[in-house]
Order: C-alpha cells, then structure tokens, then sequence
C-alpha cells in the first residue's frame, strides 16, 4: 500500500532558505510576504503549471553592511540543512559549488550544482544548475545600507520548486515563516558582534 505524504509535511521537511533580488522599503522589520497574483491559493496545484512567484523578506540591522555581511556567509556555512558544500570552480566572485541537503525525513538528501555571484557587502545572488530533487531553487541575499552606514536593511527572496503538487498558501506561509526565523537569527549574531566591536573601540581609547 502507497503511503501518502501530506503537503505541509514534504513542505516541512523541505524548504529551505534559498533567498532572489527586491526592492521593497516600504516592508517593515522582520516582515515577510508572498505574491501570488494569478493562483488560486485554496487549491492544490502541480508547481510546474503556474508561474511561481517568490517569497521576500527583510529586516533592519543596527549593524554597517560589512558586518552584516561577514555574519551572512558566517551563517550560511552552518545552514542545519546542509551536509556539505564544497568548490567545483572559482573565478572572480563567480562560484560554482556542490551542495548536499539533508531534508530529512520525508524527501531524503538532495545533491545540487550551485552557481554562486558575489557583490561584496553588497548582494549575493545563487541559482540551481542541477539537482536529483529540485527544479528550482534560486535567489539572493541584499543588504541596503542606511545613510550613515550605521546600520543595514537585509533583503531576501526565495523561489522554490519542488517539482510536486503543493497548495500555494501552504508553501508561501511555512516559507515566510522560514525566512523570518533566519533574519532574526542573523539579526541577533550581527547586532552582538557590533555591540562588542563597540566595547573593543572604547577599550582602546582607555590605553
């Protein structure tokens, strides 16, 4: 007998943070959102027939954008759905990477070639060449600074095919929901290191 496996579940188990560029200022800290103008969110569809939209995401950091930075690439290295990530290739600020994805426990693993763009302090921008699980799996990570460099706006987008039937509200909500938590996450890490920096700065004016 075929087990059937429940939408919120593989969605769950799945989804990960794969973050595509926006311009959205006018979002509040912390606030993510999903646009999904020509579906029909209350009913399930195959995601190779309708057009996805991404889901965005932004937060305000008190923290200069190269600080932000160093703890984005920071927190990436020690994604929890990541078994390992290593260099295929490298040129520039241009990457091409293997990347394998324990999204345990309903899926299994999932093997991913990765082109990877950098602009320092700036945006990070990765697209999927090849998966054995994904369609699709693409985005960015933004950071906008303030005026005075003083603190930084991070933006993130994330589009993802799972190559699978799944209600759209369902996938947008658990993916929202995802994002918030890693904006948070890095919020936290980025706004104690510049605390800290603050403390080393005024330690030295004492000597």
């Amino acid at each position: 007998m075929k087990k059937h496996l429940k939408p919120a579940l593989i969605l769950s188990a799945l989804l990960m943070a794969a973050p595509t560029l926006i311009s959205a200022s006018q979002y509040t800290s912390g606030q993510a959102w999903a646009r999904d103008k020509n579906v029909d969110t209350n009913k399930a569809c195959p995601t190779q027939a309708v057009k996805l939209e991404p889901v965005h995401a932004e937060i305000r950091i008190e923290a200069p954008p190269h600080l932000v930075w160093n703890v984005v690439h920071e927190e990436r290295k020690h994604d929890p759905d990541m078994a390992y990530s290593k260099v295929l290739s490298e040129k520039d600020n241009e990457v091409l990477l293997e990347q394998k994805f324990t999204v345990l426990p309903v899926i299994g693993t999932s093997v991913c070639t990765m082109h990877q763009k950098e602009t320092p302090d700036s945006r990070i921008d990765y697209k999927l060449i090849k998966s054995d699980r994904f369609k699709v799996m693409e985005g960015s990570w933004v950071l906008v600074p303030s005026a005075d460099n003083k603190s930084t706006t991070l933006q993130l987008t994330t589009t993802v095919d799972l190559g699978m039937p799944v209600p759209r509200s369902i996938f947008n909500a658990i993916t929202a929901k995802k994002l918030d938590r890693r904006l948070q996450h890095i919020k936290v890490m980025a706004e104690e290191e510049a605390k800290a920096a603050k403390v080393a700065e005024a330690r030295k004016g004492f000597n």
